[in-house]
Protein backbone atom coordinates (compact mmCIF):
# COMPACT_ATOMS: atom_id res chain seq x y z
CA UNK A 1 0.00 0.00 0.00
CA UNK A 2 1.11 3.56 -0.62
CA UNK A 3 1.18 4.33 3.10
CA UNK A 4 3.62 1.50 3.69
CA UNK A 5 5.93 2.83 0.97
CA UNK A 6 5.82 6.28 2.60
CA UNK A 7 5.99 5.41 6.28
CA UNK A 8 7.84 2.07 6.33
CA UNK A 9 10.31 2.26 3.45
CA UNK A 10 12.83 -0.47 2.83
CA UNK A 11 15.53 2.12 2.11
CA UNK A 12 17.38 3.64 5.08
CA UNK A 13 16.65 7.22 6.03
CA UNK A 14 19.00 9.86 4.66
CA UNK A 15 21.36 11.46 7.13
CA UNK A 16 20.33 14.98 8.06
CA UNK A 17 23.13 17.29 9.13
CA UNK A 18 23.18 20.46 11.13
CA UNK A 19 22.21 21.11 14.70
CA UNK A 20 18.68 19.80 14.19
CA UNK A 21 19.72 16.77 12.14
CA UNK A 22 19.37 14.24 14.98
CA UNK A 23 15.98 15.70 15.93
CA UNK A 24 14.76 15.45 12.32
CA UNK A 25 15.98 11.88 12.00
CA UNK A 26 14.36 10.93 15.31
CA UNK A 27 11.07 12.47 14.16
CA UNK A 28 11.09 10.39 10.98
CA UNK A 29 11.94 7.25 12.97
CA UNK A 30 9.09 8.01 15.41
CA UNK A 31 6.68 8.42 12.48
CA UNK A 32 7.78 5.05 11.10
CA UNK A 33 7.25 3.47 14.52
CA UNK A 34 3.79 4.97 14.80
CA UNK A 35 2.88 3.57 11.39
CA UNK A 36 4.04 0.10 12.39
CA UNK A 37 1.79 0.33 15.47
CA UNK A 38 -1.17 1.21 13.23
CA UNK A 39 -0.43 -1.79 11.01
CA UNK A 40 -0.09 -4.05 14.06
CA UNK A 41 -3.51 -2.82 15.17
CA UNK A 42 -4.98 -4.15 11.92
CA UNK A 43 -3.01 -7.37 12.08
CA UNK A 44 -4.12 -8.02 15.64
CA UNK A 45 -7.84 -7.91 14.94
CA UNK A 46 -9.65 -10.84 16.50
CA UNK A 47 -12.06 -11.40 13.61
CA UNK A 48 -11.83 -12.28 9.96
CA UNK A 49 -11.85 -9.08 7.93
CA UNK A 50 -13.58 -10.80 5.01
CA UNK A 51 -16.44 -12.02 7.19
CA UNK A 52 -19.48 -10.06 6.03
CA UNK A 53 -21.01 -10.35 9.50
CA UNK A 54 -18.03 -8.62 11.11
CA UNK A 55 -19.12 -5.01 10.98
CA UNK A 56 -16.20 -3.76 13.06
CA UNK A 57 -13.91 -3.70 10.02
CA UNK A 58 -15.12 -0.30 8.85
CA UNK A 59 -14.52 1.24 12.27
CA UNK A 60 -11.08 -0.35 12.61
CA UNK A 61 -10.06 0.65 9.11
CA UNK A 62 -11.26 4.21 9.67
CA UNK A 63 -9.03 4.38 12.76
CA UNK A 64 -6.12 3.24 10.57
CA UNK A 65 -6.92 5.81 7.86
CA UNK A 66 -7.19 8.62 10.41
CA UNK A 67 -3.87 7.55 11.89
CA UNK A 68 -2.24 7.64 8.45
CA UNK A 69 -3.62 11.14 7.86
CA UNK A 70 -2.14 12.23 11.20
CA UNK A 71 1.21 10.75 10.19
CA UNK A 72 1.05 12.68 6.91
CA UNK A 73 0.60 15.92 8.85
CA UNK A 74 3.42 14.99 11.21
CA UNK A 75 5.69 14.21 8.26
CA UNK A 76 4.84 17.52 6.60
CA UNK A 77 5.73 19.33 9.83
CA UNK A 78 9.08 17.54 9.99
CA UNK A 79 9.72 18.39 6.33
CA UNK A 80 9.08 22.07 7.01
CA UNK A 81 11.35 21.93 10.07
CA UNK A 82 14.10 20.20 8.06
CA UNK A 83 14.00 22.80 5.30
CA UNK A 84 13.71 25.78 7.64
CA UNK A 85 16.70 24.62 9.71
CA UNK A 86 19.09 24.71 6.75
CA UNK A 87 21.51 27.62 6.65
CA UNK A 88 23.42 27.21 3.37
CA UNK A 89 22.35 26.76 -0.24
CA UNK A 90 24.38 23.58 -0.63
CA UNK A 91 22.71 22.03 2.43
CA UNK A 92 19.30 23.16 1.20
CA UNK A 93 19.79 21.37 -2.12
CA UNK A 94 20.87 18.19 -0.30
CA UNK A 95 17.89 18.29 2.06
CA UNK A 96 15.42 18.96 -0.77
CA UNK A 97 16.89 16.09 -2.77
CA UNK A 98 16.62 13.73 0.20
CA UNK A 99 13.04 14.79 0.95
CA UNK A 100 11.97 14.43 -2.69
CA UNK A 101 13.34 10.90 -2.64
CA UNK A 102 11.39 10.13 0.54
CA UNK A 103 8.09 11.69 -0.58
CA UNK A 104 5.65 9.12 -1.95
CA UNK A 105 2.11 10.06 -0.91
CA UNK A 106 0.42 12.97 -2.72
CA UNK A 107 0.13 15.22 0.32
CA UNK A 108 3.80 14.73 1.21
CA UNK A 109 4.93 15.24 -2.39
CA UNK A 110 2.92 18.47 -2.58
CA UNK A 111 4.46 19.68 0.67
CA UNK A 112 8.00 19.11 -0.62
CA UNK A 113 7.14 20.75 -3.96
CA UNK A 114 5.59 23.76 -2.19
CA UNK A 115 8.64 24.21 0.03
CA UNK A 116 10.93 23.82 -3.00
CA UNK A 117 9.08 26.61 -4.80
CA UNK A 118 9.21 28.84 -1.72
CA UNK A 119 13.00 28.49 -1.54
Amino acid sequence: CEAQVQFAPKNPLPIFGGTRGPEITKSFVDIQGSFLKLVQGLRGLDYRILDVKATNWHDDYNVFKAGVKDLEVMMQNVIVMAIDSVSSLNSLVEVLDALQTMAKRDAVVRCVERKTIEC
